[in-house]
């Protein structure tokens, strides 16, 4: 049995906007689906209500400092953009 957090804006970090409606499926210790919430059938599942609460996957700590080369000229893309080669060479 996993965990559904229904009705959720989700962030990911990886799209360029926020997703709305999102049910998200967690089993275990994976996120083993993102469908819209309005879709998704419960099952064994247990339900957390987003609300329309924002999620945001994997982030531990909200408060954090970042070393990034001063000279780049938008840190945040760099941070992107290395976010999602780690995801595209991870299993």
């Amino acid at each position: 049995m996993g965990v559904i957090f229904q009705n959720c804006r989700l962030i990911d970090g990886i799209s360029d906007a926020p997703r709305n409606g999102c049910a998200v499926v967690v089993e275990g210790d994976r996120i083993t689906a993102i469908e819209s919430a309005s879709t998704r059938p419960v099952g064994e599942h247990t339900v957390i209500p987003g609300d329309g609460r924002t999620l945001l996957p994997g982030l531990i700590d909200c408060h954090a400092h970042y070393v990034f080369d001063p000279r780049s000229p938008s840190p945040f893309v760099q941070a992107r953009d290395a976010s999602r080669e780690h995801r595209a060479s991870t299993p």
